[in-house]
């Protein structure tokens, strides 16, 4: 068991899995449960598609990325994950808990480990910790599964045009609430950030999106769904 000193206790605040928790619950809390630090340099491989996953891992420094190789030997960007990030936390569960990626470690990586059991322990002795959890999960099954769907679109534009039209069918506004950076956008398309941002720029260049700092605006919806 481990005792996290105070800048410890600072970064595993800003987690998901810890969010909306004062440092000081916190620092009780972990007290009861054993957990560990482990570090990784950058491009070391952190984990292997088909390893046993008993442990829940939680990013406290760096980035690392979750890859799968097909049979080309071809590889193809799952996820980037950086600070506060958990992986994998519905593997962590399931009655088969074999990762079914790479975890590579893009940055100079610092992970808390938590056991499984440990875990099970902090949901049951708070409520918002079981809520964080689970809001994870659903967070990560929402990106995987509009992975696939975006998959059959061929062209970027295509792909923009029919997020921005979900958007505006589920919040019934303009002037949509965009939940993913830029750059989490692109992974969800299976695009390079770059390619996307000129799509952007295009749309509103053309009139189709407005765009007001971050945010960008539906200017004509009937053009976007053109796009389709």
């Amino acid at each position: 068991m481990k005792n996290l000193s105070a800048k410890e206790i600072e970064l595993l605040a800003g987690t998901f899995l810890f969010r909306d928790i004062h440092p000081g619950e916190i620092k009780k809390l972990i007290k009861t449960v054993p957990v560990y630090i482990k570090t990784f340099e950058k491009n070391s491989i952190i984990a292997f598609p088909g390893d046993t996953y008993d442990n829940l891992y939680i990013l406290l420094q760096g980035t690392c990325a979750a890859e799968i190789t097909d049979y080309e030997e071809k590889t193809l960007l799952v996820e980037t994950l950086s600070q506060g990030d958990m992986i994998a936390s519905g593997i962590l569960f399931a009655e088969e808990n074999c990762l079914p990626v790479q975890l590579t470690a893009r940055t100079h990586t610092e992970m808390l480990v938590i056991p499984k059991n440990s875990i099970l322990a902090l949901c049951k002795n708070h409520e918002k910790i079981l809520s964080n959890y689970f809001q994870d999960m659903g967070n990560k099954i929402n990106f995987l599964a509009g992975k696939i769907r975006f998959h059959q679109f061929n062209t970027i534009k295509q792909k923009t045009a029919v997020y921005f039209i979900d958007l505006y069918n589920r919040q019934k506004s303009l002037r949509p609430r965009i939940p993913y950076t830029i750059e989490k956008l692109s992974e969800l398309f299976g695009s390079a950030r770059p390619a996307l941002s000129r799509i952007l720029a295009e749309l509103v260049e053309t009139g189709i999106l407005g765009r007001e700092g971050r945010s960008y605006i539906i200017k004509d919806l009937d053009r976007l769904k053109s796009l389709q």
